[in-house]
């Protein structure tokens, strides 16, 4: 999977941890407005020996650059919330699917956009929330469906 990653403060800089662990993950760009951010990644990467991929920290419309390349399967979005739909959208538009942290939205019309643009564009845009799927959040989940806590008269129904 080649990887794009815009936004890599405290968030972005973890998981770009995290998919630089993965086999067969090449991260070509990455974008950061602060250009101290972009170059930590970078040697990031190189350190995992990996290729140093190209930074875009040229003001914050530089990952529409980034956007705009074409060797890129995805691209990982980890900045303010206000960033998070048009660049999402920008994504999709250049041919990557987009992966988002949360809120991925702050409008109902910013999430109709992303539907449209994800639908013209046949490019999936995921939310990358972290905290529904982890171990800890299954475990409790199972446990419930098991009926290892008993029931209450509020509850009728399972899970």
């Amino acid at each position: 999977m080649r990887l794009g990653v815009i936004g890599v403060g405290g968030r972005g800089t973890g998981m770009l941890s995290n998919f630089l662990a993965i086999p067969h993950v090449q991260v070509n760009a990455i974008c950061d407005s602060v250009k101290e951010h972009a170059t930590h990644a970078q040697e990031m990467v190189e350190k995992s020996g990996s290729k140093r991929p190209e930074t875009y920290t040229n003001g914050e419309h530089d990952y529409e650059n980034l956007c705009k390349r074409d060797d890129l399967d995805f691209i990982y979005i980890a900045t303010p919330w206000d960033w998070h739909a048009p660049m999402a959208m920008a994504a999709m538009k250049g041919g990557a699917h987009a992966g988002l942290e949360v809120p991925a939205v702050n409008t109902v019309e910013e999430c109709q956009q992303i539907v449209d643009t994800s639908e013209k564009t046949r490019r999936h845009c995921m939310i990358m929330e972290n905290c529904c799927y982890g171990y800890s959040e299954l475990l409790v989940l199972n446990m419930v469906r098991a009926g290892m806590f008993g029931r209450t008269p509020s509850r009728r129904g399972r899970l």
